[in-house]
């Protein structure tokens, strides 16, 4: 479980994440608009993003 928080709270770039099997198309879709590609982030700050787009579309 240790090794499974580091790894969330590991930063990564845009393309390292585009090359993650953890999020679906749809998702890297959202991720290429919403991410930049000079700025690192974590897998928690991603998801959050895609989280808070999904909820700001549906109103």
């Amino acid at each position: 479980m240790e090794k499974q928080e580091k790894n969330q709270y590991k930063e990564y770039s845009k393309s390292e994440i585009m090359k993650s099997m953890k999020f679906t198309q749809i998702q890297k879709d959202l991720i290429n608009s919403l991410l930049r590609e000079e700025k690192k982030y974590t897998i928690e700050e991603v998801t959050s993003m895609i989280e808070k787009f999904i909820r700001q579309e549906a109103k």
